[in-house]
């Protein structure tokens, strides 16, 4: 059953593609037969990749700054992990940021999907294939309804997933929960 999804829906945001790999593929034409040299390669696709690590330190420095504002320190839930994974996992397949899959919806069916009950909801995503975690975080602190959604305390679970250089930044809290107990590691990069 739905409650509420917060009603501030933070726009998109993208950092210029810094990425050294580029997606044109360049062969240099050998003499006047038209060859492709055999030492070059055509790139083999790979699949999807998406980082533990800055995912981890997303949600260290969303509970410094919830700490800072004196604010309990939000916790990852598997179920919101699911939905922002499958979430990044989409726009990385499409190649565009939005905060609608046509298979599995707006914010509110896709956690409902993943087994999140909630009472509260909200969504941060960005674009950034080459920033740093703390360059996310920073360009989502310096946007009024992104910096909302991390340090509304009405949530206390987070579900993060970077896909490819596709963030997807899931917040809210379960119906009838109470706010996590603060635990100092929550908040130690």
């Amino acid at each position: 059953m739905l409650l509420s999804i917060s009603n501030v829906e933070a726009q998109p945001v993208r950092l210029e593609r810094r990425d050294p790999v580029s997606t044109i593929l360049h062969y240099v034409i050998q003499g006047v037969s038209n060859t492709i040299p055999k030492h070059e390669q055509a790139p083999v696709a790979q699949p999807p990749y998406a980082d533990a690590a800055a995912e981890r330190r997303m949600l260290c420095l969303v509970n410094k700054e919830r700490r800072r504002l004196g604010l309990h320190p939000l916790r990852s839930h598997p179920a919101m992990t699911k939905a922002a994974y499958e979430h990044s996992l989409y726009q990385s397949r499409v190649s565009s940021m939005t905060h609608s899959d046509p298979k599995y919806g707006q914010l509110g069916s896709r956690l409902q999907r993943s087994g999140f009950s909630f009472s509260t909801a909200a969504e941060n995503i960005a674009e950034a294939p080459a920033a740093s975690p703390e360059e996310v975080f920073q360009m989502w602190m310096n946007d009024p309804a992104h910096y909302e959604n991390m340090v509304n305390p009405q949530s206390t679970y987070m579900g993060l997933a970077c896909v490819d250089g596709f963030w997807t930044q899931d917040f809210g809290s379960e119906q009838d929960s109470a706010p996590s107990q603060y635990e100092a590691h929550y908040d130690t990069c």
